[in-house]
């Protein structure tokens, strides 16, 4: 989901220049969908602001935007997992 209110005025001070650097625990902090992490991430990079993760690096090379990618696949079938067994209670 885009529609946070902290994330959606990230988003918007990114945009507007307001940010130079974002500092992120992990990229599943941005988001439990990983087509919606990659939006943000592209939005993010394209504005030129440095993105950084406390807990790994991800280097922009087709190895570490496989682990990106694969950390975010991860994180969203652990989310729809635990979506699953709250719905079935």
């Amino acid at each position: 989901m885009l529609n946070r209110h902290a994330l959606t005025k990230l988003r918007n001070d990114v945009k507007d220049g307001l940010n130079t650097k974002v500092i992120c625990l992990d990229p599943d902090r941005l988001s439990r969908k990983l087509m919606n992490q990659l939006i943000i991430t592209d939005e993010i990079e394209k504005r030129g602001v440095q993105l950084v993760f406390v807990n790994g690096e991800y280097t922009k090379t087709p190895k570490g935007n496989l682990f990106y990618s694969m950390r975010g696949a991860i994180a969203e079938l652990k989310s729809e997992k635990l979506t699953t067994k709250l719905t079935t209670f």
